[in-house]
């Protein structure tokens, strides 16, 4: 008998309280003003708190998301440009004898390799070094399309200068932003360069 009453006094308790919970959104308009409701809701206890919290949390959580985002796209375009930079490097070591123009090769090669980056903001040298040590030649910086040494023929230079055993340097360089919600980090560059031996 005792424990039912205990219980039956729990019920209504816990009745009342839903009904003092429920009070300000059926109490009249006229009784109680909205900012009245709220101040009384925000000295009632933690039912903010959560609210609160996130405000706090979100727009940190926000900003390192979005800046691993950015980080992981400028990772990613730097796998796409030392991918490119290596498949124009290959290519060109093995033109000996049939191009006449290995700068404007290289690019054709760099720019399709990469095609999600602008290949009119690439910037390119390609460094030919004869074999046994021998003198280098150096071609750029140039932008973009602007790549070129043409020679007359293959046994004239700069084509003449691709001997077997000398190496072929390319070297890409590649503007990339780093900013997020106006926090600009200092401007950035990919670099990426590789060396083939001339087959």
């Amino acid at each position: 008998m005792k424990n039912q009453s205990n219980l039956r006094s729990r019920v209504t308790a816990l009745v009342r309280g839903f009904g003092r919970a429920a009070a300000p959104a059926c109490a009249p308009a006229e009784s109680r003003s909205i900012a009245s409701w709220i101040r009384a809701r925000l000295r009632s206890g933690d039912e903010g708190g959560a609210l609160v919290e996130m405000a706090v949390v979100f727009p940190i959580m926000l900003t390192l998301t979005t800046g691993m985002l950015i980080f992981g796209l400028a990772v990613n375009q730097y796998i796409i440009l030392t991918e490119a930079t290596a498949t124009g490097a290959k290519y060109e070591s093995l033109q000996r004898g049939v191009t006449t123009n290995p700068c404007l090769d290289v690019y054709t090669q760099v720019s399709s390799g990469a095609p999600t980056l602008l290949a009119s903001q690439m910037t390119f040298t390609i460094t030919i070094t004869l074999p046994d040590g021998g003198t280098s030649h150096s071609y750029g910086p140039y932008q973009g399309s602007a790549m070129t040494c043409a020679a007359t023929s293959t046994t004239t230079p700069p084509a003449s200068y691709l001997k077997p055993a000398g190496t072929i340097l390319v070297e890409v360089q590649y503007p990339c932003s780093l900013s997020s919600y106006k926090l600009v980090v200092p401007s950035c560059t990919l670099q990426s360069e590789l060396a083939e031996v001339v087959q």
